[in-house]
């Protein structure tokens, strides 16, 4: 069971300043419908998200893609059990940030558009002595999430735990995997999943219809906190990972997590696991290996994409080696005087001023 303190009534004007901080944003984002599903990428549609223990919604193939291939529905049309949600410890378990609206079951997060891309951000959860919450990044060029989670320790004295991810698969226990170190097969036992730092899933290849192809990532080899322990589950069905982090009073550290998703086309012709030549067994071969291609050259460090719209003072533990240096203090204006300012000067500022003043006012009403 989660555990919350509510810090705000609706949206937060913390949230709106996340968002605005984070990129170009527009001047008013908008509140968030979790029923209103966001096409993303080329080919993605995302579902909206959970609540009660937060987590992003199911992911579909959009509709133009759907439109386009009017016989793939039963094998594309859904991925994920619910990711991207996080936990903090609690000495037994973990209690999961919730974000659910006391008054209903819609959540407190507004969305805009940074370029192509996406963002919704979420309102503070208070959790065990750590103020958290979600930004999610949908991309405008690549069937891509990011999950942002910024955690800020907002106490008196440091504050050591560890924190969990938890994705659910849609293949139900019936997938094939490949990850980042080499491993591959129909099962997680054999290996030390604690070595990965992402995977690419995909239904058996006896079976047609399963699942399409789920891809995540959630470390860099030289992050100055990775996972321990055991991140996925003998039979492919869900996913932990768990991050062992230590927050100074006043400090804020964010940890990143990846979804990929890719479809499988037969080209309208009835599937045959049997026939190597089938055209959705080439189908699924070649989409499971342009997205293992583009997450080991994409994902495997904390790259250009990777790093897209997250301020360069965030600490992202999860991808990065050491914390950013703090940014310079702007210098101090030298004294001149007033004489050196013109009538004019002083009535450009003034003007200046109110603009930004009505514009505060504006966006405050926003909130």
């Amino acid at each position: 069971m989660s555990i919350r303190m509510k810090l705000t009534a609706g949206v937060s004007v913390g949230v709106v300043t996340a968002l605005v901080g984070a990129g170009a944003a527009m001047a008013a984002p908008s509140t968030y419908d979790p029923n209103i599903p966001l096409d993303h990428g080329v080919n993605a549609s995302a579902d909206g998200q959970s609540y009660n223990d937060w987590s992003l919604g199911d992911v579909n193939a959009s509709a133009s893609w759907m439109l386009a291939h009017p016989n793939n529905d039963s094998y594309n049309e859904y991925l994920w059990d619910g990711h991207g949600g996080l936990g903090v410890f609690n000495g037994e378990g973990f209690d999961f940030y919730s974000n659910e609206n006391d008054a209903s079951d819609f959540r407190d997060c507004v969305q805009d558009s940074q370029g192509i891309d996406i963002t919704v951000v979420c309102a503070d959860e208070v959790i065990h002595g750590l103020t958290m919450h979600p930004e999610v990044y949908y991309y405008g060029d690549a069937n891509l999430t990011r999950v942002v989670w910024k955690i800020t320790n907002a106490g008196s004295s440091t504050v050591t735990t560890t924190v969990e991810r938890f994705d659910g698969s849609e293949c139900d226990g019936a997938g094939y995997v490949a990850a980042s170190n080499g491993d591959s097969g129909n099962s997680a036992a054999p290996f030390t999943t604690a070595n990965w730092n992402w995977m690419i899933q995909r239904e058996r290849d006896n079976s047609v219809g399963n699942c399409a192809i789920e891809a995540s990532a959630w470390q860099f080899n030289l992050a100055a906190v990775k996972t321990t322990g055991t991140s996925v589950d003998d039979n492919l069905n869900r996913s932990y990972a768990h991050f062992d982090v230590t927050v100074d009073a006043g400090q804020t550290i964010a940890l990143a997590f990846f979804y990929g998703e890719a479809w499988i086309d037969d080209q309208n012709i009835s599937a045959d696991t049997e026939d190597p030549t089938n055209p959705y067994v080439v189908s699924r071969a070649a989409s499971f290996q342009s997205e293992f291609d583009y997450f080991n050259g994409n994902l495997s460090t904390w790259s250009s994409l990777a790093s897209r719209n997250v301020a360069p003072d965030l600490f992202v533990v999860n991808w990065m080696a050491t914390a950013p240096p703090a940014t310079p203090a702007a210098p101090a204006l030298a004294n001149t005087g007033m004489n050196t300012l013109s009538i004019v000067g002083i009535i450009a500022l003034l003007g200046i001023a109110g603009f930004t003043l009505r514009a505060t006012r504006r966006r405050a009403k926003n909130t």
